[in-house]
């Protein structure tokens, strides 16, 4: 639903969209060494070519936003959202070697990764007018009824109500309804679904 969202932001501020998958269908991380030459052979397609009109960004969460930064260092792309992840030692020497248009931002309730970012923005001091350091937008918001209608296709008042029972009853968000526990790293799908095999 996040990237559903997404994309009805960037249409509507006039940017066409363009969906990619990793060639990981297992964890679905992505990889530079395969996933980039994919990216690079469809934005440079004649066919594509034939339709871009202007600059083409790059967005990508955790290792997505990696992914995106490499895109923009490679000049596959004009610049980069980076949400939620760091760059690494050798990103940040490519990019103070040839600055490139980059978003960091991270969440603040990472704690490690959000010194991590800081850390990058520091270390790019002498090409910061080509960096924005965001720092407030990830920020975290509670799982309420609310927010599901606004935020998750098709979802109904009930179902939203149950969902939120259930993970509360799990422990995986508090009397606040805050996150207590990683959902990339637990099991939220079977605790809502305990048929779903996925």
């Amino acid at each position: 639903s996040e990237e559903l969202r997404i994309v009805r932001l960037v249409i509507e501020m006039g940017y066409t969209p363009v969906a990619v998958s990793s060639v990981n269908q297992v964890n679905r991380c992505w990889s530079m060494p395969r996933d980039v030459p994919r990216i690079e052979a469809v934005l440079k397609h004649e066919l594509f070519q034939k339709y871009q009109h202007g600059h083409v960004f790059a967005i990508g969460a955790s290792s997505g936003g990696a992914l995106a930064a490499e895109l923009a260092i490679r000049e596959i792309v004009q610049g980069a959202l980076v949400e939620v992840m760091q760059l690494s030692s050798d990103m940040i020497k490519r990019i103070q070697a040839s600055p490139k248009p980059l978003y960091l931002a991270p969440m603040p309730r990472d704690k490690n990764r959000m010194k991590q970012v800081m850390k990058n923005y520091h270390d790019l001091e002498t090409v910061k007018d080509r960096i924005v350091l965001d720092n407030t937008t990830c920020g975290s918001l509670p799982l309420t009824t609310k927010y599901l209608l606004q935020r998750v296709p098709r979802m109904t008042t009930t179902a939203a109500e149950e969902l939120i029972s259930l993970l509360k009853q799990a422990g995986h968000i508090d009397s606040s309804n805050m996150l207590q526990i990683d959902p990339t790293r637990s099991n939220w799908r079977n605790i809502i679904s305990p048929n779903n095999d996925t």
